[in-house]
Protein backbone atom coordinates (compact mmCIF):
# COMPACT_ATOMS: atom_id res chain seq x y z
CA UNK A 1 0.00 0.00 0.00
CA UNK A 2 3.06 2.59 0.10
CA UNK A 3 2.50 5.20 -2.06
CA UNK A 4 -1.59 4.97 -2.47
CA UNK A 5 -3.47 8.13 -1.95
CA UNK A 6 -6.42 7.40 0.55
CA UNK A 7 -9.18 9.12 2.82
CA UNK A 8 -9.59 8.88 6.13
CA UNK A 9 -13.12 7.83 6.79
CA UNK A 10 -12.13 6.79 10.51
CA UNK A 11 -9.73 7.75 13.59
CA UNK A 12 -9.90 5.39 16.75
CA UNK A 13 -6.48 6.12 19.18
CA UNK A 14 -3.39 5.52 16.91
CA UNK A 15 -5.47 3.75 14.18
CA UNK A 16 -6.69 5.29 10.91
CA UNK A 17 -8.85 3.30 8.90
CA UNK A 18 -8.36 4.69 5.37
CA UNK A 19 -10.65 4.19 2.30
CA UNK A 20 -8.75 3.87 -1.06
CA UNK A 21 -10.61 3.68 -4.41
CA UNK A 22 -9.46 1.97 -6.67
CA UNK A 23 -10.93 -0.78 -8.65
CA UNK A 24 -8.18 -3.75 -7.98
CA UNK A 25 -8.64 -3.75 -4.03
CA UNK A 26 -11.94 -5.52 -3.88
CA UNK A 27 -11.29 -7.43 -1.15
CA UNK A 28 -12.04 -5.18 1.27
CA UNK A 29 -13.97 -2.59 -0.91
CA UNK A 30 -11.12 -0.23 -0.21
CA UNK A 31 -11.01 0.06 3.59
CA UNK A 32 -7.69 -0.20 5.39
CA UNK A 33 -6.70 0.12 9.25
CA UNK A 34 -3.25 1.58 9.47
CA UNK A 35 -0.85 3.00 12.29
CA UNK A 36 -1.19 6.82 12.30
CA UNK A 37 2.72 7.35 12.22
CA UNK A 38 3.09 4.97 9.28
CA UNK A 39 0.32 7.82 7.34
CA UNK A 40 1.76 11.29 5.40
CA UNK A 41 -0.77 13.85 5.68
CA UNK A 42 -1.46 15.54 2.07
CA UNK A 43 -3.93 17.51 2.62
CA UNK A 44 -2.27 20.82 2.42
CA UNK A 45 -0.14 20.24 -0.51
CA UNK A 46 -3.54 19.09 -1.80
CA UNK A 47 -5.12 22.96 -0.79
CA UNK A 48 -2.44 24.51 -2.16
CA UNK A 49 -2.81 22.96 -5.63
CA UNK A 50 -6.39 23.28 -6.13
CA UNK A 51 -5.88 27.11 -4.29
CA UNK A 52 -3.61 27.48 -7.30
CA UNK A 53 -5.80 25.79 -9.87
CA UNK A 54 -8.36 28.20 -8.85
CA UNK A 55 -5.89 31.09 -8.95
CA UNK A 56 -6.60 31.98 -5.30
CA UNK A 57 -2.54 30.86 -4.76
CA UNK A 58 -0.95 34.11 -3.25
CA UNK A 59 1.42 35.54 -5.39
CA UNK A 60 4.72 36.19 -3.24
CA UNK A 61 5.30 32.56 -3.19
CA UNK A 62 4.17 32.58 0.98
CA UNK A 63 2.01 29.29 1.49
CA UNK A 64 -1.41 30.35 2.86
CA UNK A 65 -3.94 28.16 3.04
CA UNK A 66 -7.44 28.99 2.04
CA UNK A 67 -9.95 26.44 1.85
CA UNK A 68 -13.18 27.71 0.86
CA UNK A 69 -13.04 31.48 0.92
CA UNK A 70 -16.98 31.78 0.30
CA UNK A 71 -17.91 30.15 3.24
CA UNK A 72 -20.29 31.98 5.72
CA UNK A 73 -19.18 33.24 8.78
CA UNK A 74 -20.70 33.00 12.06
CA UNK A 75 -21.93 36.15 14.05
CA UNK A 76 -20.71 36.36 17.81
CA UNK A 77 -21.66 40.03 17.81
CA UNK A 78 -25.69 39.23 17.61
CA UNK A 79 -25.10 35.79 19.84
CA UNK A 80 -27.12 35.29 22.86
CA UNK A 81 -29.17 38.72 22.41
CA UNK A 82 -32.99 39.29 22.22
CA UNK A 83 -34.74 40.15 19.34
CA UNK A 84 -38.23 40.31 17.94
CA UNK A 85 -39.49 38.60 14.88
CA UNK A 86 -40.65 40.80 12.89
CA UNK A 87 -42.43 39.04 10.15
CA UNK A 88 -43.53 35.74 8.93
CA UNK A 89 -45.40 32.69 10.98
CA UNK A 90 -43.88 34.15 14.25
CA UNK A 91 -44.80 37.55 13.98
CA UNK A 92 -44.26 39.54 17.52
CA UNK A 93 -42.85 36.91 19.03
CA UNK A 94 -39.14 37.74 21.64
CA UNK A 95 -36.50 35.08 21.07
CA UNK A 96 -32.78 34.58 22.19
CA UNK A 97 -30.72 34.28 18.69
CA UNK A 98 -28.55 31.03 19.45
CA UNK A 99 -26.37 31.44 16.12
CA UNK A 100 -26.13 33.72 13.33
CA UNK A 101 -24.12 34.41 9.88
CA UNK A 102 -24.80 36.89 6.93
CA UNK A 103 -28.05 35.53 6.20
CA UNK A 104 -30.51 33.77 8.44
CA UNK A 105 -30.17 33.47 12.27
CA UNK A 106 -31.20 30.37 14.77
CA UNK A 107 -33.60 31.70 17.21
CA UNK A 108 -34.82 30.18 19.93
CA UNK A 109 -38.47 31.42 20.22
CA UNK A 110 -39.38 31.80 24.19
CA UNK A 111 -42.84 31.24 24.31
CA UNK A 112 -43.13 28.85 22.12
CA UNK A 113 -39.91 27.09 23.46
CA UNK A 114 -38.59 25.46 19.51
CA UNK A 115 -36.12 26.85 17.30
CA UNK A 116 -36.45 28.86 14.08
CA UNK A 117 -34.10 29.63 10.95
CA UNK A 118 -35.42 33.42 10.53
CA UNK A 119 -33.63 35.79 8.27
CA UNK A 120 -31.91 38.41 9.42
CA UNK A 121 -33.81 40.96 7.57
CA UNK A 122 -36.86 39.88 9.63
CA UNK A 123 -35.55 40.55 13.19
CA UNK A 124 -34.86 43.44 15.21
CA UNK A 125 -32.60 43.64 18.31
CA UNK A 126 -34.71 44.35 21.42
CA UNK A 127 -31.63 43.83 23.71
CA UNK A 128 -27.62 43.11 22.99
CA UNK A 129 -25.28 42.02 24.97
CA UNK A 130 -24.64 44.97 27.05
CA UNK A 131 -27.41 47.22 25.77
CA UNK A 132 -30.11 48.01 28.20
CA UNK A 133 -33.76 47.03 27.00
CA UNK A 134 -35.33 49.93 24.87
CA UNK A 135 -38.35 51.62 25.19
CA UNK A 136 -40.52 52.41 22.27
Amino acid sequence: MRGKIGEIKQLFKSALFIWIKNPLLTNSNGFYSVKASNVINAGAQHLQEINQIAGLAPTDGIFDVQANPDRQQRDTVLRNALVLIKSGPMKGLKGTVLSANETQACVQVHCKYQRAMIDRQNIELVCGNRAGMIIQ
